[in-house]
């Protein structure tokens, strides 16, 4: 009779998550996680880069810039 070598325990982590029915819902991999902080991260960069590109918001009418008010008699 052939023994099996022993399994390695050592070598990573998987998160696979089931319905109740038994049904494999969706698996994270080490590679998995990598992918998605680094999707996380480039987010924040480009949305960080857009705020600042963005223009300031207007604000109400000033003194200066108002129309002028027409005199009805």
């Amino acid at each position: 009779m052939k023994k099996l070598p022993d399994q390695v325990t050592d070598g990573g982590w998987s998160v696979q998550v089931y319905s109740g029915d038994r049904r494999l819902l969706c698996s994270l991999d080490p590679s998995h996680i990598w992918m998605l902080m680094l999707g996380i991260f480039l987010g924040l960069v480009m949305g960080i880069s857009w705020v600042r590109v963005s223009p300031p918001a207007e604000s109400e009418w000033s003194e200066s810039s108002a129309p002028p008010i027409l005199n009805v008699d």
